[in-house]
């Protein structure tokens, strides 16, 4: 009843920007933190140039979001264009930075990207620091850690795949049931398969520490308790996720 890590597959695309942010739960998970706000007009060259970056237009990307780097949304699609753009390999240890230095203001997005990134493999380079860790696993974890606990299910369904990789199966469960919960459509699925070979004890164990965390929210906030009293109308619940179906589909 073992998965072997080897087994994983770890490549994955993010779901794309514009979506993402509709789908982001209860409220912007900028919302505790002292983060610059682009003016309306700076916002929609944002917003284009993180079109430009879904479609590969990088250079395009790039000589939007220059002009604006001084805000993190700017910063984390700037880092990711830098990194991505193959007729760029120079501009690699630029976009770690400028990716980092958005995920460190609290962009929620480049919490997310930087921790699919760490646990895709990337590698970052020797040039630049991650607080706190160095394995790259670990610093998937640190990042999407920040999302999952805003409540962010994309960062809720990663962080359970960097549990599984690490094998803490009922954490894994726990953040999968989550992500479910909160309506990402990948973690639903595994649930639904039955797919986490734990036994009863562990499940029961996981399903209460995701219970656990909704009611903390709940009571902490007035916004999380009405999309808690939506879950609950809408009866949203998930069967056993297991370990099988996750060796099989991970981040698939």
């Amino acid at each position: 009843m073992s998965l072997a890590p080897g087994k994983m597959n770890f490549i994955c695309e993010l779901p794309i920007f514009l979506p993402l942010i509709q789908k982001m739960p209860i409220s912007p998970m900028l919302a505790s933190q002292a983060v610059a706000e682009p003016a309306p007009w700076e916002q929609e060259r944002i917003t284009q140039a993180a079109a430009a970056f879904e479609s590969r237009e990088y250079a395009k990307a790039v000589a939007l979001l220059l002009p604006l780097a001084q805000y993190p949304a700017a910063q984390c699609f700037l880092g990711m264009a830098y990194l991505d753009d193959p007729l760029q390999p120079g501009m690699r240890s630029q976009g770690w930075e400028s990716l980092i230095a958005s995920a460190q203001a609290g962009f929620g997005y480049a919490w997310l990207a930087l921790g699919h990134r760490f646990l895709a493999g990337q590698d970052r380079g020797s040039q630049i620091e991650v607080k706190e860790t160095q394995d790259s696993v670990e610093q998937a974890r640190y990042w999407l850690s920040k999302g999952a606990e805003q409540g962010c299910a994309y960062s809720q369904y990663f962080l359970s795949q960097s549990d599984c990789k690490d094998r803490n199966f009922v954490t894994a469960a726990k953040w999968l049931y989550l992500a479910a919960t909160l309506g990402h459509e990948g973690a639903s699925e595994l649930c639904d398969s039955n797919a986490l070979d734990l036994d009863s004890e562990s499940l029961a164990i996981a399903q209460t520490q995701a219970m656990e965390w909704l009611n903390e929210k709940a009571a902490s906030d007035d916004k999380w308790a009405l999309r808690f009293a939506e879950i609950r109308a809408r009866g949203r619940t998930s069967t056993a996720p297991t370990r099988d179906k996750l060796d099989r589909t991970a981040l698939h």
